[in-house]
């Protein structure tokens, strides 16, 4: 999301993609939030190089991250909504309201936050990106057995925000 915010700080312009100058903005970023972070673990320090740092021979987390908006810039989808809560936040409800609202899907009233929502320019067409769904694509035969169910209630929760937020 600091990533984001700070491309549009800068101006960056959404329609052009440069993964040397992406690359550095991202461990820019990254650096200072790892600042912020008051964590006493011994540990921190390899999770943070891990993410921060690299070698020609061994890409980071930042790396693969930035080959990886490389490519889906090549779409036409651009980045819409971060972090999106669902039911989406408002100052008229307070915690203990949110945790009793949900989105319904059936019977079942769905919580959650969807990472990011890339939608295209008329609002028809969008994507889910889910910066933690594990190793592995999830695959169509998994999805329809049951054994990958997030990414079908993620579609299905997203539909609903964006017919609110771009009514046709």
């Amino acid at each position: 999301r600091r990533y984001m915010e700070s491309r549009l700080e800068r101006g960056i312009d959404s329609t052009t993609y440069n993964a040397n100058e992406e690359s550095r903005l991202l461990h820019e970023v990254g650096r200072k939030c790892a600042a912020e972070m008051e964590v006493e673990s011994p540990l921190w320090r390899l999770d943070s190089e891990c993410v921060l740092e690299s070698d020609p021979d061994h890409p980071k987390i930042i790396e693969r991250f930035v080959d990886r908006e490389a490519e889906l810039m090549k779409s036409e989808l651009r980045p819409r909504f971060f972090e999106f809560d669902f039911p989406e936040r408002s100052s008229e409800r307070d915690d203990s309201q949110m945790a009793q609202d949900g989105v319904p899907v059936g019977d079942i009233l769905l919580r959650g936050r969807i990472d990011r929502i890339d939608v295209d320019a008329s609002n028809r067409y969008f994507a889910i990106l889910d910066y933690k769904s594990g190793s592995g694509a999830k695959t169509l035969t998994n999805i329809k057995n049951g054994h990958s169910m997030q990414l079908p209630l993620y579609l299905r929760v997203a539909e609903d925000v964006l017919r609110s937020h771009f009514p046709e």
